[in-house]
C-alpha cells in the first residue's frame, strides 16, 4: 500500500473509528467486545479493499456500510434458527466455522453458495440486475442510478418499484412451494 493510501485510512480511522464503534455497540447489544472487534473488522476490510474506498465518492458512508455488514454477519452467528413466525431467533452463540453443515438449523443466506443475487440472475432482465446492482450493491441514489440507466429519476424509481413486486410475488411463490414440502 502506497503511503498516500496508507495517511488516508490513517485519517478515516481518526475520524471515524469512534462513531463506528458506537454503532457496532448499540446494533449488537451494548457488547463492548464485539464492537471492539466490528471496528477492528471494518478496517482490515478498509484495509484489504482500499482501492475500493480510496475512490469511493463518501468514504464514510463506505466504512458504515461495512460495519452495518459486519454486524450483520455477527448477529447471523449468534442465530440459532427460525421461529414458527419466520423470524430468526439470537440466542445463543454459535461458531459457524465450526459447525457441521447438517447442524445448521438455518438456510442459506446472501453470502453463501446459491446466493440471493445468483438466484435473482435468473428472474431478473441484464437492466433488471443493473438497477439492482447500482441502487443497492453499491449504494447509489435513485437520481445517479436514473442516469446510468438513461433515464429520468421518476421512471427509475418506478422501475425500482416494479422490480421489488417482481421479486416479492417469485418471494412469496416460492414460500408457498417451500411449505409444501415440510414434514
Amino acid at each position: 500500500m502506497d503511503s498516500g493510501k496508507n495517511l488516508f485510512l490513517e485519517q478515516l480511522y481518526k475520524l471515524y473509528a469512534e462513531d463506528i464503534f458506537n454503532v457496532a455497540y448499540m446494533k449488537l447489544n451494548y457488547d463492548e467486545e464485539k464492537a471492539r472487534e466490528a471496528v477492528q473488522e471494518t478496517f482490515s476490510i478498509a484495509c484489504m479493499k482500499i482501492d475500493d474506498i480510496y475512490q469511493a465518492d463518501y468514504p464514510q458512508a463506505w466504512l458504515f456500510k461495512v460495519v452495518d455488514n459486519v454486524v450483520k454477519r455477527e448477529k447471523f452467528r449468534l442465530c440459532t434458527g427460525k421461529t414458527k413466525d419466520g423470524e430468526y431467533k439470537f440466542v445463543k452463540e454459535i461458531s459457524i466455522d465450526k459447525l457441521l453443515i447438517e447442524e445448521m438449523l438455518i438456510e442459506r443466506v446472501e453470502f453463501y453458495e446459491d446466493s440471493v443475487f445468483d438466484r435473482l440472475e435468473k428472474i431478473l432482465t441484464k437492466r433488471e440486475m443493473q438497477f439492482i446492482e447500482e441502487r443497492y450493491l453499491k449504494g447509489k441514489k435513485y437520481k445517479e442510478v436514473a442516469d446510468i440507466l438513461q433515464i429520468n429519476e421518476s421512471a427509475c424509481t418506478s422501475f425500482g418499484n416494479r422490480i421489488h413486486k417482481k421479486i416479492k410475488k417469485i418471494l412469496k411463490k416460492r414460500d408457498k412451494t417451500s411449505k409444501n414440502f415440510d414434514i
